[in-house]
């Protein structure tokens, strides 16, 4: 096996001499004598601390992938609940979507994850309206609060 011909790196030689990273630095003019980016981090078992699972997606067991993907423990559940907890009082999307900075469908999305495992609580509630809407109409606005 040809090892590569830059010093201290000890990767088989594929191209002209050079192991592939080298190959394509040469070929593009850039330093030969920094270090190589090492290969992407492969995962032995979920990120939770105190599981014991093999790992499934981005860092986590299937059990605790798809928690994440439900919203129901998640930091982002967690920083909006803390963001209503605030005042205690009720919220609008608009007023949770100014302290977490998150976009208006995701907090959405997460929300709804909250209200279907009982840790906030939804409201409509009716506002009269002076423009553009005929007598009796009303709009309404959505609002939640930690239960």
């Amino acid at each position: 096996m040809k090892v590569c011909a830059v010093t201290h790196c000890d990767r088989r030689a594929t191209a002209k001499g050079y192991c592939n990273p080298h190959y394509l630095r040469s070929r593009r003019g850039k330093p030969m004598d920094k270090p190589i980016r090492p290969k992407s981090v492969q995962w032995v078992g979920c990120l939770v601390e105190g599981c014991d699972r093999d790992h499934h997606s981005k860092g986590f067991c299937t059990t605790h992938y798809k928690q994440q993907q439900t919203f129901d423990e998640t930091p982002a559940a967690d920083r909006v609940q803390d963001a209503l907890g605030l005042d205690g009082g009720w919220l609008t999307t608009a007023g949770i979507q100014l302290v977490t900075g998150y976009s208006e469908s995701y907090l959405e999305t997460v929300l709804e994850a909250l209200v279907e495992t009982g840790r906030v609580v939804r409201r409509v509630v009716g506002l009269s309206s002076r423009y553009g809407k005929g007598p009796g109409e009303m709009e309404t606005r959505v609002e939640w609060r930690v239960k």
